[in-house]
């Protein structure tokens, strides 16, 4: 039997007080695979974990996901560029159900894409009709999933959708968001415990339970509130000094997250910031009740985190070659 997610505001909301940050024990280096020809991972913008113990990543550039085992050796590939069954045309999101499927958000497409991550098959398709869409989470069941559709109007909205692409419920976004721009969100599962959510722009974290419900809201340690969003008129000297009215994010308070991850105890959060420690903090919430952990400090930025089934934790580095990063973490 299939389940569809159905949004609750109806959960209680929680503000974790002011913390200071707490650094855990410094995570230790134990394989790295870099792409140096450029054929094994691609241009990759998006890692996720599998059920085996591997990982696989989006890679935009040809259009295909691209799947791994522990140890780094190709596993499957799978995809191309196009509009066929089992094509893509621009890969906006990448996600993995608790049963072991992955699911692709095309967004020119308006599709999404069902994968065995075992075999690496095709186990179905189907269309999104709900404009532009943000990001992908799969449900309790599968082909059912959650989409964050980019809104023409001022607020986002949560919508699920069925095998027909049909959106069968949709609710608010639950925190004070006035925009969509300001909501642009990542999204993980959290094992059986349910899906996490993180923003772009703010430091709110939000714990679904399985059924799709909101368990809690809670404030991540930054405590970065959502942006303003400002419209204001720019002249474009490339179409005879034409103007044009612009809407843009304020970006004057930074941005809180880069990637996230989780599995049924921790939800990592790597968060954006700014200067020297740009996405090099990882921050560590309890998936249970949202308390925040403690913070890892990596040398390098990242571009993307999976914590694998081993508990170990997969890292994207893609400031120079293509490089996937293998860290032991310890409390």
């Amino acid at each position: 039997m299939r389940f569809l997610i159905a949004l609750l505001i109806v959960a209680p909301v929680a503000s974790a007080q002011a913390q200071e940050r707490r650094w855990l024990p410094e995570p230790v280096l134990v394989a790295s695979f870099v792409d140096e020809e450029g054929t094994l991972f691609g241009d990759p913008r998006g890692i996720v974990p599998l059920p085996d113990g591997g990982f696989a990543l989006a890679d935009r550039g040809e259009n295909v996901v691209r799947a791994f085992l522990a140890d780094g050796s190709p596993a499957w590939t799978f995809g191309r560029s196009g509009s066929g069954p089992g094509e893509f045309r621009f890969i906006q999101d990448i996600d993995v159900s608790a049963e072991g499927e992955v699911l692709v958000l095309d967004r020119r497409l308006g599709r999404a894409t069902i994968i065995d991550a075992r075999t690496g098959q095709l186990v179905g398709n189907f269309q999104i009709r709900t404009g532009g869409q943000y990001g992908i989470l799969p449900s309790s069941g599968p082909g059912r999933v959650l989409v964050i559709p980019e809104s023409e109007k001022d607020e986002t909205l949560w919508v699920s959708v069925s095998e027909d692409g049909a959106a069968l419920e949709s609710a608010d976004m639950p925190v004070a968001c006035s925009h969509s721009l300001a909501c642009e969100a990542f999204t993980t599962v959290t094992g059986s415990m349910g899906a996490a959510m993180a923003f772009r722009w703010a430091s709110k974290l939000i714990f679904l339970d399985p059924d799709g419900s909101v368990r809690s809201i809670m404030d991540g340690i930054e405590e970065l509130p959502f942006p303003q969003v400002n419209t204001e008129s720019i002249t474009i000297p490339a179409l005879g000094n034409s103007s044009a009215r612009v809407t843009r994010v304020d970006r004057s308070g930074g941005e809180a997250t880069a990637s996230l991850t989780a599995d049924d105890a921790h939800l990592f959060v790597l968060f954006a910031g700014a200067g020297e420690e740009r996405r090099r903090i990882v921050n560590v919430y309890s998936v249970a009740n949202g308390d925040y952990r403690g913070s890892f400090l990596f040398p390098d930025n990242l571009g993307g985190l999976a914590i694998l089934s081993d508990g170990r934790l997969a890292t994207l580095d893609r400031d120079y070659f293509p490089t996937v990063h293998i860290w032991e973490l310890s409390w």
